[in-house]
């Protein structure tokens, strides 16, 4: 069962919190923004605008006084980072965010636990408190004399959530917008109303369209109501599915490789499923998935081989059979499209040829060896020792040794 799930409708829009948070309200709009950060790490005191992020979690007090961190100026935000804020309520807890004459300042992003006060303000108006797990504290936040204040999207839940002194209107939600919330429910609205015990306003609330808005508004007092209280979503596994290939430019048989990650975004453990890969009614290959945790991400390849070029859009499938649960079906389908070439023509190499020199050839020069001209041969006259003339001299002949003797006893050669 691969490409009988194009019919899947489930929609699901993720909303990224921004480091510039506008909160529109009937009283006008709030903004904080920020082209820079300043790291803390350790409690402290903050005065001049800008953006602050906590770089780890802090316990306790600062030194000599009554709190973790104090805001007092406008224009700040403080972004937790995810990181926490932990008091100690077996000995004198403090607070763990003090706001004093303070506006258009933001805490976001923060876990506060174990202090007497979670957030603390006083004299303050016109800032947000959003995204914040606020829990495990004696009270949650408590405003004094503070009013037009946006409290939206945040976790209470402490042995008393809420205390307002002196106070006037403030905001304890927004419109109803997709996204995920602070509980993993699909949209943003006000605020979760719990108690350590479970027995919270939104840990009982009825929720009959599921939408993970509780059916009832939350009232604190006659000027503060919570319209669009959260209720816990229900705690299901989301998959999701991406498709990358390999080599980039794959010819007409060649292999090429298909590699499927598939994660659970969701809340809960997934337990098996199929993953499907296909092109057009072609399934290239199916795998069982014994099933993913919270967070956890595979890896799977598959091999295909393309007889014919084209384009081919090449589809995967979490979940094929629909056999999960999830919080978005939306997101279980990826596709890529994939060039497939003709393969090459071979090249063949041309024997090299020699090229006929196509240069007249100069007959080779020949040159005549002169032959001399008939000579009558000159008889030859055997060569003869001339006989000396006559010497009537008397000679005598020395033993054959080839000289001769005159009379007057001198030699010569014979």
């Amino acid at each position: 069962m691969c490409c009988d799930v194009m019919g899947r409708t489930s929609a699901f829009l993720s909303v990224a919190v921004l480091l510039v948070i506008y909160v529109v309200a009937s009283t006008g709009l709030w903004g904080v923004v920020s082209s820079s950060s300043t790291l803390i790490s350790s409690c402290t005191d903050i005065h001049e605008p800008g953006y602050y992020i906590l770089a780890s979690d802090l316990n306790g007090l600062q030194e000599g006084v009554d709190y973790c961190i104090q805001i007092y100026g406008n224009g700040i935000v403080f972004d937790g980072g995810g990181h926490s804020l932990i008091g100690n309520l077996t000995s004198w807890p403090g607070i763990g965010v003090r706001v004093v004459n303070s506006s258009n300042v933001t805490i976001r992003n923060v876990r506060i636990a174990g202090y007497n006060y979670g957030i603390y303000f006083s004299n303050s108006s016109d800032n947000v408190v959003v995204g914040n797990v606020i829990m495990n504290n004696a009270y949650g936040v408590r405003l004094d004399n503070s009013s037009n204040n946006v409290l939206y999207n945040n976790l209470f839940s402490n042995k008393v959530n809420v205390i307002i002194y002196l106070g006037g209107i403030n905001y304890w939600n927004i419109t109803k917008t997709p996204g995920r919330n602070i509980v993993g429910g699909d949209f943003i609205g006000g605020n979760y109303w719990g108690d350590p015990r479970g027995s919270g306003f939104s840990d009982t609330c009825a929720d009959a369209d599921e939408d993970g808005i509780c059916d009832e508004v939350f009232i604190i007092d006659r000027s503060n109501i919570d319209y669009l209280p959260l209720k816990k979503a229900q705690l299901i596994p989301d998959l999701t599915i991406s498709i990358t290939y390999s080599p980039a430019e794959p010819i007409v048989g060649q292999q090429i490789t298909l590699k499927v990650a598939v994660g659970n975004i969701g809340l809960d453990p997934a337990g098996e499923f199929n993953v499907s890969v296909c092109t057009g009614d072609i399934t290239i290959g199916e795998v069982r998935v014994q099933g993913l945790e919270v967070g956890e991400t595979i890896e799977l390849a598959f091999n295909w081989i393309s007889a014919l070029p084209g384009l081919y859009i090449v589809e995967a499938f979490a979940d094929s059979d629909n056999e999960i649960a999830e919080a978005n079906e939306a997101n279980n389908k990826a596709n890529s499209k994939i060039s497939v070439a003709r393969e090459p023509t071979p090249t063949t190499t041309p024997t090299e040829t020699t090229t006929p020199d196509t240069t007249p050839t100069t007959p080779p020069t020949t040159t005549p060896t002169e032959t001399a001209p008939p000579t009558t041969p000159t008889p030859t006259t055997p060569t003869t020792t001339p006989i000396p003339p006559f010497d009537p001299t008397p000679v005598l002949i020395i033993g054959g040794s080839g000289y001769r003797v005159n009379r007057d006893n001198n030699y010569s050669p014979t």
